[in-house]
């Protein structure tokens, strides 16, 4: 069993964090959802799921969505006070699925607006998988430059 955080951010194709979050919690693993407040919305628009907007509103929404099961843990995406924030939180791996173009730039360049570039930045630092899911198309030289970027550096 892994614990891996799933940052869902508000680029379309929320579909791909959904199924995401289900394809990790049935093969077992411990998944730790943190989702932008852009990222709830366009998961109401795209699939039809009212999470609200309000951090403890869209918590209670998302695992009920998912039948609050026992492995599935939310963070508002606004607490920097979450264990995910510290190093020392035992994460073996992050994918942000989807993954915005402000995110990836966030990323690449230490910005920490929120607990998705937070935990990110701190997978970067502590050497562990960080796996992005863009959605932009077509990119812009400066989207591959911030790809390119993160990807060199590990």
């Amino acid at each position: 069993m892994k614990r891996i955080i799933v940052g869902i951010t508000g680029a379309s194709g929320a579909i791909l964090g959904e199924r995401l979050v289900r394809f990790l919690l049935k093969a077992g693993h411990e998944v730790y959802a943190v989702l932008s407040a852009s990222g709830a919305v366009v998961f109401e628009e795209e699939l039809g799921v009212v999470l609200g907007r309000d951090s403890s509103v869209i918590r209670k929404n998302f695992l009920k969505h998912f039948g609050n099961r026992p492995r599935l843990f939310v963070a508002p995406a606004d607490d920097f006070a979450a264990k995910l924030s510290s190093g020392s939180a035992r994460i073996d791996a992050m994918v942000v699925a989807p993954c915005s173009m402000s995110t990836a730039a966030a990323i690449a360049s230490g910005i920490t607006i929120n607990l998705i570039h937070r935990a990110a930045s701190v997978s970067i630092k502590e050497r562990r998988p960080l796996i992005l899911v863009p959605r932009e198309s077509p990119m812009s030289p400066i989207h591959l430059k911030n790809l390119l970027y993160l990807s060199e550096i590990g």
